[in-house]
């Protein structure tokens, strides 16, 4: 029997990073499932452009890494919670574990992109003026910065998962529904509100004054940090 949490003395530090441990080890194919898919994408795409004289940006194929990461976040967060609890880890150290998880699995995937858009450019498109990798201004930059460019999206998309699941977790997949049918109708009120107040002239204008790169990697971290704290929220009083 594992002795992952049942050491009362044990900080809440060595939990997270003993949880975090396990989360990369026990079930290794969803570290990398992201990367499979996403370079099978790739390669898909490279064979599609064959004999193609004019420059290609693919941006399709690159977004595919970010969707099966917000999956994986969903699922792996409402599948494993249960089995965490069993082992005697708390909430707090599961639900910390899987954000450090994310962090570090964004971090990861983030450099791999970033990597690969270096030699996208050095080979002219892989030989075919491919934009796969590098499909974007914000990305054609040989700048270390720019693995946030790739980094932080990852990261947004895997604490959104996390809320996700922690949703279905507390509620069920029945009520989830019927929230996520409430809150777009709550989104369309808003928007109809700003819409009659003549309230979208200072969000654009505002929206234009910022860099690409500052929404990308700055700003996005708002709504990043408001979902990881909102999936806490939810999944501190979910039943395993």
């Amino acid at each position: 029997m594992t002795t992952l949490a049942v050491d009362h003395r044990a900080t809440l530090a060595s939990r997270v990073i003993a949880m975090t441990r396990l989360q990369l080890t026990v079930n290794p194919l969803l570290v990398v499932l992201p990367i499979i898919v996403v370079w099978a994408s790739f390669a898909v795409t490279r064979l599609s452009v064959i004999g193609v004289q004019e420059p290609n940006v693919r941006l399709g194929g690159l977004m595919s890494i970010y969707f099966v990461q917000l999956g994986l976040a969903a699922v792996g967060g409402y599948q494993s919670f249960g089995h965490a609890v069993g082992l005697n880890v708390t909430r707090r150290a599961f639900y910390l574990a899987s954000v450090l998880t994310g962090v570090l699995q964004s971090v990861l995937y983030g450099l791999m992109l970033y990597l690969a858009g270096i030699l996208e450019r050095a080979t002219d498109g892989w030989g075919a003026r491919l934009r796969f990798f590098d499909p974007t201004p914000l990305t054609s930059s040989n700048s270390p910065v720019t693995v946030l460019v790739y980094a932080v999206p990852l990261l947004f998309t895997t604490l959104v998962g996390l809320f996700l699941g922690a949703l279905v977790k507390r509620f069920g997949p029945r009520n989830v529904i019927l929230l996520s049918v409430a809150a777009a109708l709550v989104l369309g009120l808003v928007a109809a509100l700003i819409t009659y107040l003549d309230g979208w002239a200072p969000i654009v204008g505002w929206l234009a004054r910022q860099s690409p790169r500052a929404i990308l990697t700055g700003w996005l971290l708002v709504p990043t940090a408001l979902a990881g704290a909102g999936g806490w929220l939810v999944l501190r009083r979910a039943v395993p």
